[in-house]
């Protein structure tokens, strides 16, 4: 009679919701259900409480954590909450106390993750902090082949020998600039981890450091190509190019033109728009044409007068 009050009433509590509200006042430490919900199932875990037999946590799929009791039972105390009923897929079960394996504990076992077991020292001499406790000493270990969490962002650990191993990561959070892999810390997850240069970047979760990221990585007769990020020979500005006073630099080209100036081209010539063409540009380039030539700017060319002076001349015309 008993197993069939015990089922009519385990099913009877799967059958009642959460109500936001009804959470009792934490009285020990509660789960960080951050680190339990799945964010992609959603669905609420159930933890058995750490010294209380008729109470549990729930975290729910927002992340909040909530104490529940059981409800009262006949003849005074209460139901005691069933951690061997698939809560996955049939929700919180409490049952009757004798057919349920759990024993009430002091409260310092409050101190104890709610994936944790909080056992007396002098049951587990080899327990981690029971190495030289007392016999009265309790401590928290992770339930053996459960899961457990130690420092990975979520649990991923499993329990062995009393203690939780993990692997290197459970999720790209707990790598500092890489990616979880099968629980091991791989490259990079972005830019921004790869900081050997300052155009380094992450492809296929590895980084790619280029030759150069400006022309100043590179040597003084070269330019930095961004496009791969390779140094290439040649000019980056006018500056370096200096055969001439006028040569530019183009497409990282040294140009130099025919002439800058006047005295780059023949004495016959003149420089215009870098090109020496024939003709006259100032008196001077007249000189060979008579002392007191002159040049012509409009057409360039020069311009011989008759005479510079009297003694140029024949007697009849200077009378």
């Amino acid at each position: 009679m008993v197993g069939l009050v015990g089922l009519f009433l385990s099913v009877f509590l799967c059958m009642i919701p959460n109500i936001a509200g009804q959470c009792l006042t934490p009285d020990a430490v509660p789960p960080n259900c951050k680190s339990w919900i799945d964010p992609v199932d959603q669905i609420p875990i159930f933890f058995q409480h750490q010294f209380n037999c008729s109470r549990f946590w729930v975290c729910e799929p927002d992340l909040s954590d909530c104490l529940h009791e059981c409800a009262p039972k006949p003849g005074g105390g209460a139901l005691y909450f069933d951690f061997n009923i698939d809560h996955e897929h049939g929700g919180p079960v409490c049952n009757w106390p004798e057919v349920v394996d759990c024993t009430n504990k002091p409260e310092v076992c409050g101190e104890c993750q709610p994936w944790e077991e909080c056992v007396k020292c002098i049951d587990c001499t080899d327990c981690p902090g029971c190495e030289n406790a007392s016999d009265d000493d309790w401590t928290c270990i992770c339930k053996e082949g459960g899961t457990c969490q130690g420092n990975n962002a979520i649990a991923c650990g499993t329990c062995s020998n009393h203690v939780c191993e993990e692997p290197e990561c459970c999720t790209n959070e707990d790598c500092q600039g890489a990616i979880c892999d099968n629980g091991v810390c791989k490259g990079c997850a972005s830019d921004n981890d790869c900081t050997n240069t300052a155009c380094s970047t992450c492809m296929n979760h590895a980084c790619h450091d280029p030759e150069c990221c400006v022309d100043e990585d590179c040597n003084s007769n070269e330019y930095c190509n961004t496009d791969n990020g390779v140094c290439v020979e040649g000019c980056r500005d006018n500056s370096d190019c200096t055969a001439m006073v006028c040569s530019t630099c183009e497409n990282h080209q040294c140009v130099d033109p025919e002439c800058c100036i006047d005295a780059d081209c023949l004495n016959t010539q003149f420089c215009e728009d870098n090109k020496c063409k024939d003709g006259c540009n100032e008196d001077s380039d007249c000189s060979m044409n008579g002392e007191c030539a002159t040049c012509n700017i409009a057409s360039h060319q020069c311009t011989e007068p008759q005479c510079c002076n009297d003694s140029n001349c024949t007697p009849e015309f200077l009378e």
